[in-house]
């Protein structure tokens, strides 16, 4: 059993992927929004034709709200990923309540709608994590496909990466606000056309 599948076993409270059989996606991104990068994204996005979850920093939202509006008029979900950064397992209940609360108010303060739901940064928690959620009323988020696309690499080999591990029910998880988005958008059309061949629809998440 790899790490994952024993994590999904540890923490069943937590979603890992969708339920297989439906033929359905969710193209989940990290770690925006960025004014150098997020527009380009939601560009492509649109000319695809593909809605997705944008699991957002709390303090990349400060200063950024009407790009945090522009992600929701597009047609996107919007979600909490911390309000730093960090690392949230062993950290502590005061810290991990305070970084999931203090990104909330600062996404709502955008006047938008967020959907209660809460990937840890690096995927990093532990069970103080799930027992703050559900006080909070959240829904932890990880992934089924994660596919490093941080580190430089041409698009065609992102897309190789991510082909090998694309299934029916997968929670993608790629980022925006990195050097190497640009490289990220490109390969989105591969992804676009591989899920149009399998006859499988992107869907966004929801608490």
């Amino acid at each position: 059993m790899n790490n994952t599948r024993l994590l999904s076993v540890l923490f069943p409270n937590w979603l890992w992927s969708l339920p297989k059989g439906n033929g359905r996606i969710a193209l989940t991104f990290d770690d925006g929004p960025h004014p150098d990068t997020t527009p380009a994204l939601l560009r492509a996005l649109d000319e695809l034709k593909i809605k997705a979850t944008m699991f957002l920093v709390g303090m990349r939202c400060e200063g950024h709200h009407s790009l945090i509006r522009e992600i929701e008029s597009a047609g996107h979900a919007i979600a909490n990923h911390g309000y730093n950064h960090s690392r949230h397992a062993l950290r502590g209940r005061r810290f991990q309540k305070e970084s999931i609360q203090q990104t909330e108010t600062t996404i709502l303060e955008s006047g938008v709608t967020m959907q209660k739901l809460f990937r840890p940064p690096f995927g990093s928690f532990d069970f103080t994590t799930g027992s703050i959620l559900k006080e909070l009323g959240y829904r932890g988020v990880i992934w089924s496909v994660l596919v490093w696309d941080w580190t430089h690499q041409t698009p065609e080999h992102l897309w190789k990466r991510t082909q090998r591990r694309l299934h029916d029910g997968a929670i993608i998880v790629l980022h925006d606000g990195h050097p190497t988005t640009p490289t990220m958008i490109s390969m989105l059309p591969y992804l676009a056309e591989a899920v149009h061949r399998c006859e499988w629809t992107f869907d966004r998440l929801s608490s």
